[in-house]
């Protein structure tokens, strides 16, 4: 294992001595538009996933964004901002929670430009040349002595160790901008969803046991993916091959570049898979604070990480269903005074015992008019607890009600409050009569 890893560090002091390709004019992309994935689950009193409740997501201004039909467990990638999410409607039995609050935010670290990284070349016990940087993999240490693996691009470039670094939240039109060696054909989606894969998905891959890697072997693994990277970001200093050229030097040192590596190295740079967007991850470049990075002076160092998941569950529980049956005694509203459905549910008042309920639970309210001269007042959302709802109704102009509240399963009659009809007087003037008695002979 020496006489290998000292094979290694020959190979990055030949890629070292490689001449730097002329660098391109650019300023860095605004910061990246952030999303974060949001586990969205339809859940029952117990935690456990319940199917068929329809959701809605709306924005801070109200708009609808989205309408589903729960099945199992939702991801959505949402930008910052606030959001709402309602409950439509829930299976038979149960009711949901008529409106969530999300809230969706960038941590510290998730945000544009920040300082405070340090970057420390990890492999020094290996490669005390100072002057090379052992395998070029890095420690990006932040404040609070937290690590991150950095790998670096644009070979032949100076990559100092011990200096503070400005990190970047970079888009993958920045890694196409600054991989300076990077070849002509491949478009910015292709090179960022392939270094990304690297990154992400690299150490999982090397766990294949047909690689015969050792699993505490981080070295190799690290180097793997180093010149991974480099296959997709500085091929134009190798014209056989990052592969190619790690197998010919070997053969000069009177070495054999291990078959099992090579395929190692093959899968990381040919997945077998359909490679995802990463739209939910945070690709970081890292550079020596004192510089700007567009004036190409330095290596870049990379590294990524996956957002952070944000869950949110959706209270679903089970429901009682209450039900009132309105009897209207008004000769089939012949004065027209019935009010309507629609008209009737600002009226009603439902009672959880003696408290007012009603601006909790009148978004679950159905009225029907059953066109016999009743209706049906129905709540399809109301909570099964050990105590009893009501429903009153306000007075309404013309009727009269038979009881003050009703409870479920009952009837309330209204009925039409008859007129008083008085009959008018005869205009005419009424003569005064006089009694015989009173009457004087002439």
């Amino acid at each position: 294992m020496k006489k290998f890893l000292s094979f290694l560090i020959a190979c990055i002091m030949v890629f070292s001595a490689v001449g730097i390709v002329a660098a391109e004019d650019g300023e860095p992309d605004p910061e990246p538009e952030f999303v974060r994935p949001v586990e969205i689950e339809a859940v029952d009193e117990n935690g456990d996933p319940i199917d068929g409740v329809e959701l809605q997501l709306k924005d801070a201004d109200g708009n609808v964004m989205e309408t589903w039909t729960a099945n199992g467990e939702r991801t959505l990638l949402l930008p910052e901002g606030d959001y709402t999410l309602e409950g439509l409607s829930a299976p038979e039995g149960y009711a949901v929670d008529s409106a969530t609050a999300i809230t969706v935010a960038r941590l510290a670290e998730e945000k544009g430009t920040f300082y405070g990284y340090w970057a420390k070349n990890y492999h020094e016990n290996i490669c005390q040349n100072h002057n090379h940087v052992g395998l070029e993999t890095f420690w990006i240490e932040d404040e609070n002595h937290n690590k991150t693996t950095a790998y670096c691009f644009n070979h032949g470039y100076a990559n100092p160790s011990g200096v503070e670094y400005t990190a970047y939240t970079a888009t993958k039109d920045d890694l196409f901008l600054y991989a300076r060696n990077k070849n002509g054909d491949i478009s910015s989606d292709e090179l960022y969803r392939h270094v990304m894969y690297i990154l992400l998905e690299g150490k999982t891959v090397l766990a294949n046991s047909d690689f015969g890697i050792a699993e505490d072997d981080e070295l190799l693994k690290d180097y793997l993916i180093y010149m991974a990277i480099k296959h997709y970001t500085d091929p134009k200093l190798f014209p056989d091959g990052v592969l190619q050229a790690i197998i010919n030097h070997a053969r000069r040192e009177k070495m054999e570049f291990p078959e099992n590596y090579i395929k190692a190295f093959n899968a990381l740079i040919n997945p077998n898979c359909e490679l995802p967007k990463y739209d939910d991850c945070i690709l970081y470049f890292y550079y020596p604070k004192e510089y700007k990075i567009e004036t190409h002076s330095y290596q870049i160092l990379i590294s990524a990480k996956k957002v952070p998941h944000q869950e949110v569950k959706v209270a679903v529980h089970p429901a009682e269903r209450f039900r009132i049956t309105l009897k209207w005694k008004d000769q089939e509203n012949k004065d027209g005074l019935r009010p309507t459905p629609e008209e009737l549910i600002p009226m009603l008042r439902l009672y959880l015992d003696r408290t007012d309920v009603t601006e909790q639970y009148i978004g679950g309210v159905t009225v029907i008019d059953n066109g016999n001269s009743t209706y049906t007042v129905k709540f399809g959302n109301l909570p099964k607890m050990n105590k009893t709802f009501s429903l009153r109704i306000d007075a309404i102009k013309g009727y009269e009600q038979n009881v003050k509240s009703v409870k479920d399963g009952g009837t309330l009659t209204l009925a039409h409050m008859k007129q008083l009809k008085t009959v008018p007087l005869d205009p005419a003037p009424i003569k005064p009569i006089t009694p015989p008695w009173g009457k004087k002979d002439k």
